[in-house]
């Protein structure tokens, strides 16, 4: 995204220069500004100061500091693969084909999948994914794209926990399961999930306080805008 707006608004940058400030920007100000920009605005009046200090203090002791770490060794490792599943899962889908559902991974001992299955019925995974897609929905229903996401919220909603079931095992172990249950139980946890679901519904806004905040932060830099 970021790359395609330096060609919009800041053409005289070449390739290299342009890859060097979004590299650059997501280094050093992209999580600032959507903490301060994004999250905050949109957990204030439902999220409360006690209720980040308490998740502040469950994600710094010892199992919440290993399940971060974990969580970040996950993403590290999936995010490539799901980008291609999930790349070849549109593509059959606008090819008119029927994607085959995943299977779980047949190495994973029953304990495990009952954990997992306690975890994300409590997670709030599930509503955070449909709402993202109720907002894909709203941000592309003028480019006449809404019914294939309609198909990819059907898909996922379907296919998720075996995506992210399989994608856990191996790397968070029963004992990781079991503390994030615990998290998921916290009041305070839900208020913050509640939130976000709240923000993934309204995608064209998020989206602009990004791109609102990436330019911002170019014109500090001194690169001006094609308009200005």
């Amino acid at each position: 995204m970021f790359t395609e707006l330096n060609k919009s608004i800041a053409p005289e940058l070449d390739d290299d220069n342009s890859q060097q400030y979004v590299e650059e920007y997501l280094g050093e100000q992209f999580v600032s500004d959507v903490a301060e920009r994004l999250l905050a605005k949109g957990l204030n009046g439902l999220v409360s100061t006690d209720d980040l200090k308490k998740l502040t203090e469950a994600l710094q002791s010892p199992e919440g500091k290993d399940l971060q770490q974990k969580a970040t060794k996950m993403n590290s490792i999936t995010s490539a693969a799901w980008e291609d599943f999930g790349k070849m899962v549109v593509m059959q889908l606008m090819s008119g084909k029927t994607p085959e559902p995943l299977e779980q991974n047949s190495e994973i001992p029953e304990s495990y999948t009952t954990l997992f299955k306690q975890y994300y019925a409590k997670s709030g995974l599930g509503s955070l994914s449909s709402n993202m897609m109720q907002g894909l929905t709203s941000l592309l229903s003028n480019f006449g794209a809404a019914s294939m996401v309609e198909k990819l919220d059907k898909y996922f909603s379907s296919n998720l926990p075996t995506l992210y079931l399989n994608s856990m095992y191996n790397i968070m172990d029963e004992g990781n399961l079991r503390f994030a249950i615990k998290l998921a139980d916290m009041p305070a946890y839900k208020n913050v999930v509640d939130a976000s679901s709240n923000m993934m519904k309204n995608l064209p806004q998020t989206g602009m306080t990004i791109m609102q905040s990436y330019l911002d932060w170019l014109r500090d830099k001194g690169v001006k805008a094609a308009t200005e």
